[in-house]
């Protein structure tokens, strides 16, 4: 058994880890578009985005997500829950597994 201040440093370590994820996530979605839009988007300065982005405020806002139990995700992307993932696999598998239905045989 773990623990309480080793389980402590776990949840810890994971949610630096998903900070670290959170934080590329949302610079490499800056850098796919200019500095101008994305302040425009937000009714700010250029100037103002420019020092979000380098005095560390960014990085903390994504921190502050994963601490939150948030992940930030394109938003074109779908998420679905681990257990309903475990669901699809499993029927899958059983699938795959099953023998053809009579009524299937093309003959």
């Amino acid at each position: 058994m773990m623990s309480t201040g080793l389980q402590a440093a776990a949840i810890l370590d994971q949610g630096r880890s998903r900070g670290r994820k959170n934080f590329q996530a949302i610079l490499k979605r800056l850098t796919s578009r200019t500095a101008r839009q994305t302040a425009e988007a937000l009714g700010i300065d250029e100037s103002t985005l420019s020092r979000i982005r380098s005095d560390g405020r960014l990085e903390q806002l994504a921190e502050l997500l994963a601490v939150l139990g948030l992940k930030c995700v394109d938003e074109s992307k779908t998420c679905y829950a681990p257990d309903e993932i475990a669901r699809l696999h499993y029927y899958a598998v059983r699938g795959v597994q099953l023998p053809p239905l009579a009524d299937d045989d093309p003959e």
